[in-house]
């Protein structure tokens, strides 16, 4: 498995203290798992942004960047960071979205099949534990505490034999 102690902040459109070159979040992180690489990357949602950033300074609307952080729209920054991961040719693509529940929906309708599973935590209803599937896709919900309740889900992959 994966220790979750050795996996970076993955964020794909947040940028820290106005650089990307701070060393975190990372845009996208490949890990091996057994004979599988997986591609893993994290978006923070518009849906959710006006929560996520620290209160505007007077005069700004709520959900204004800040020099602190910036979160940029996640479909551009996903364009981008799926380029960067085909050339890692990952087995699974996973997407860690922080985005209430019909903007993963979305998010996953737009990249159609680009990836395997999105992780969603951006609802404060209680998940009903059951994945919601666009095309290939697999959305599997947390609540909104989500560090206290991630979902588990296990994936068997099969390999052609060509």
């Amino acid at each position: 498995g994966v220790n979750l102690g050795d996996m970076p902040f993955v964020a794909a459109n947040v940028v820290l203290l106005g650089s990307p070159d701070v060393g975190t979040p990372v845009r996208r992180k490949t890990v091996q798992v057994g004979d599988v690489k997986i591609g893993v990357t994290g978006v923070v949602g518009e849906s959710i942004k006006k929560d996520v950033l620290p209160p505007p300074v007077k005069g700004q609307p709520a959900g204004a960047n800040s020099d602190d952080i910036t979160i940029s729209d996640p479909i551009s920054a996903l364009t981008k960071v799926l380029a960067e991961m085909d050339a890692d040719k990952p087995d699974l693509r996973v997407l860690l979205s922080h985005s209430r529940p019909d903007e993963s929906k979305r998010i996953a309708e737009k990249f159609a099949d680009r990836f395997d599973l999105i992780l969603s935590a951006g609802g404060p209803e209680d998940p009903d534990g059951k994945p919601i599937h666009v095309g290939r896709t697999m959305i599997v919900r947390s609540n909104f505490s989500a560090l206290t309740t991630l979902p588990s889900v296990k994936v068997t992959i099969r390999r052609s034999s060509s």
